[in-house]
């Protein structure tokens, strides 16, 4: 994996820009969620397995029924399941009759027109911080987590398109910060 070190003014450059405009809500909040003292880096995932490490966070009574409370939460796994269960975003999105405590049809939504137009080249940046420790038990081989709504819905579609045999990977370029707690 490659590492650089960058600022909250490059950052903020490029989402100027317009270089970063798929980090809907990255954009929004990025002084409140960027303010130094944070660390930031850039990340590039150069291997299938060590983006298929990254872990999805479990979205209480929205995502459970791929994201489990008690069960791996890595992209891979999480991937494995829609793919072992048969689910396509489509269904995830639009099916109330899928278990009701473990699954809410909007948390699923964006993931439609993602599926429908994905292209690896126009991927662009993710956002990831430091996997929890109360969730280490779980993934052990990970180290980080997408942080919510920036990159969740797109990297979940890149996972079950590798899975499925859909595309081949590519290097997923991602924005690393620490979390408030550090």
């Amino acid at each position: 994996m490659k590492r650089r070190v960058t600022t909250y003014e490059e950052i903020k450059r490029l989402l100027c820009m317009g270089e970063l405009r798929a980090l809907r809500n990255f954009g929004k909040g990025i002084k409140e969620r960027l303010s130094p003292p944070r660390k930031l880096e850039w990340l590039q995932f150069e291997k299938i397995d060590e983006f298929l490490e990254i872990t999805v966070q479990p979205i209480h009574r929205e995502n459970e029924i791929i994201v489990p409370k008690h069960g791996s939460h890595s992209l891979r796994s999480v991937a494995e399941r829609i793919r072992e269960n048969g689910y396509t975003f489509e269904r995830l999105a639009s099916e109330p009759s899928l278990d009701e405590q473990l699954h809410k049809p909007k948390w699923f939504r964006p993931c439609v027109p993602v599926a429908e137009n994905f292209d690896v080249s126009r991927l662009s940046p993710i956002v990831v911080t430091d996997l929890k420790n109360e969730h280490q038990s779980l993934d052990p081989g990970s180290t980080y987590t997408l942080s919510h709504g920036d990159g969740s819905h797109r990297s979940l579609v890149y996972a079950v398109r590798l899975l499925r045999g859909r595309e081949r990977f590519a290097p997923v370029e991602a924005i690393y910060f620490t979390p408030r707690e550090i």
